[in-house]
């Protein structure tokens, strides 16, 4: 995966999970349930199309666990590197590359999944979930 499909995914991880807080996936399943309505509704999805929403829904909440889990383990050996005596640009470099390696493994089945839902979408409704994506940052009502 290049950058600009860790570009994107990153990106559209954060606008449709932006404001989730807490550690639970209880918790982030039931913001994502907030939005999956407002995504349904507006778009008028068919079966086949809120059943590929689903997938979408299930993948991006197990991305948004899997990426704190990292940052948490990034911020843990940072802290454990910044303590040492000297800090050495390889052992940076390294951290970084083994967190955008992780991450990328993590999000393949998330962009496999949207675009599975992007697919199953008519140009009319394409048009209508980027509106209500671009929506999103003023609204913050995905959650």
């Amino acid at each position: 995966m290049n950058g600009i499909q860790i570009s994107i995914i990153a990106v559209f991880v954060m606008v449709l999970t932006m404001g989730c807080s807490g550690s639970h996936s209880r918790h982030h399943w039931e913001k994502s349930s907030k939005w999956k309505d407002q995504v349904s509704a507006r778009l008028g999805l068919n079966q086949e199309q809120k059943v590929r929403l689903e997938a979408l829904a299930i993948a991006l909440v197990s991305l948004e666990s899997g990426m704190k889990v990292l940052q948490a383990k990034q911020r843990s050996q940072l802290i454990g590197l910044i303590g040492r005596e000297t800090l050495e640009q390889p052992e940076l470099n390294i951290m970084v590359q083994t967190a955008q390696n992780e991450f990328e493994d993590m999000s393949q089945s998330t962009i496999t999944k949207l675009i599975e839902f992007h697919m199953t979408l008519n140009i009319d409704q394409k048009k209508k979930l980027s509106q209500l994506m671009n929506e999103y940052p003023r609204r913050r009502a995905w959650h």
